[in-house]
């Protein structure tokens, strides 16, 4: 699993040991390892492009951390060329977990795509 979430995810050594070391670590990482491999394989043989092209809404916004990993930032990429009206907002400095790892970033993102402030 600790492989998984560097090959995978990417997260470097000092971030996997602060996970391990947090409160309920034991659940997060029970829930990792339970979940992970089935979630690999599963964006291995699902096409997320045929699956997104009935997407059919005014405008969608997708977010991608600028310094996401090669795999969300293709999947990203593929959804942002296959539903129309998407739109794409890069959070700098982030990766594919900005909701937990920068969440001001993420609601900061908000307010200009629904056009308030």
């Amino acid at each position: 699993m600790v492989t998984s979430l560097g090959e995978i995810i990417g997260y470097n050594a000092d971030e996997i040991e602060a996970l391990k070391s947090a409160p309920r670590a034991f659940d997060v990482l029970r829930t990792v390892k339970a979940t992970m491999p089935r979630e690999a394989r599963a964006l291995t043989t699902v096409d997320l492009a045929e699956l997104a092209s009935p997407i059919n809404i005014p405008v969608a916004m997708l977010l991608l951390g600028s310094d996401s990993e090669p795999w969300a930032q293709g999947i990203t990429h593929a959804l942002l060329s296959t539903i129309e009206t998407s739109q794409l907002k890069a959070l700098p400095g982030c990766r594919h977990d900005a909701v937990d790892s920068a969440p001001q970033l993420v609601l900061d993102a908000l307010p200009p795509f629904f056009g308030t402030s």
